[in-house]
C-alpha cells in the first residue's frame, strides 16, 4: 500500500500560481498501452484518472454531429470552448459524458481518433483546452495520460512517464481492441492509420509529440498490462517510499 503524505503542491504555470494536488502523468503513441496503463494505475493509486485523449475525440465528435470542418479552426475552437465534458465512474468504468450526451464508444471509432489528431493540431484549440484539463487536477490526485501532459499541460508534474511501443505492435493491439468492440480491421489499414497518427502528432508545431526531458521511457513491446502496471507501481513506490 502507497501513502501519500503530502497532498498539496503549489506550481507556477508562466505568471500564475495555482495549487494542485499530487499528478503523474503518461504519455506516448496511439497503441503504447498508456490508456490501459493510466486507468489501472489510477485504479490502484486511488487517483482520478484524467483521460484527455477523450477531450479532443469529444471535440472532433461533436465538429463531425454538426458539421463543422476541421479545417475551420474558430469553430471548432468554438466547439470546444463551449463544450461541457465530465468524467462519471459506472460499475467500475469511467464514461464520457458531453454535453449531457453518454458519448463513451463514439468517439472510439477510426474515424475520431483521426479527427482528434487534426483537432490537437489547432493553435486556438489546444489553448482553449489547456485550463479545461488542469481545472481537473484542482483538488484531485490524477493520473493524467495524453500525448502532450508532462512537456505542455502538467510539466511540473510529480512524475512523469512515456510508454512507447513499435508501430507494428501498437497496430497490433489496436486491431484487437477494435475487434473486441466488433469493428474488423484489416491489418495494414489498421497499421497505416496508426504511421499516419504517429506523424500528425510528432511534426505538428503546436506541442507535438515527444517525451518530457525529465520522463521515464517505457517500452512495451515486450511487456503485457500486468508488467506494465507493475512497472509503473515500483517506480511511483520508489519515488515516495
Amino acid at each position: 500500500m502507497i501513502v501519500f503524505r503530502f497532498n498539496i503542491c503549489y506550481r507556477s504555470y508562466g505568471i500564475f500560481w495555482r495549487c494542485f494536488e499530487l499528478i503523474i502523468t503518461l504519455d506516448g503513441p496511439a497503441g503504447s498501452g498508456k490508456s490501459t496503463a493510466a486507468k489501472l494505475l489510477a485504479e490502484r493509486l486511488k487517483f482520478f484518472h484524467l483521460d484527455t485523449g477523450a477531450i479532443y475525440r469529444s471535440v472532433a465528435y461533436l465538429c463531425k454531429l454538426n458539421n463543422i470542418p476541421l479545417s475551420n479552426e474558430e469553430g471548432v475552437a468554438k466547439v470546444a470552448s463551449q463544450m461541457r465534458i465530465e468524467f462519471v465512474k459506472e460499475n467500475n468504468r469511467q464514461r464520457v459524458i458531453v454535453n449531457g450526451e453518454d458519448v463513451t464508444e463514439r468517439i472510439r471509432t477510426p474515424e475520431i481518433s483521426i479527427g482528434a489528431s487534426d483537432v490537437g493540431k489547432l493553435k486556438k484549440v489546444r489553448q482553449a483546452l489547456i485550463d479545461v484539463q488542469r481545472r481537473f487536477a484542482e483538488n484531485n490526485n490524477i493520473v493524467a495520460e495524453g500525448r502532450d501532459m508532462g512537456t505542455v499541460i502538467f510539466p511540473n508534474a510529480d512524475m512523469k512517464f512515456y510508454l512507447d511501443a513499435s508501430d507494428v505492435v501498437r497496430a497490433k493491439r489496436r486491431q484487437l481492441e477494435l475487434k473486441e468492440k466488433g469493428i474488423e480491421e484489416d491489418f495494414e489499414k489498421v497499421l497505416e492509420d496508426i504511421r499516419l497518427r504517429d506523424i500528425q502528432d510528432s511534426k505538428r508545431d503546436i506541442a507535438p509529440l515527444k517525451p518530457a526531458e525529465d520522463a521515464i521511457i517505457v517500452n512495451t513491446d515486450n511487456m503485457g498490462i500486468e508488467d506494465v502496471l507493475n512497472y509503473l507501481l515500483s517506480e511511483v513506490q520508489s519515488r515516495w517510499r
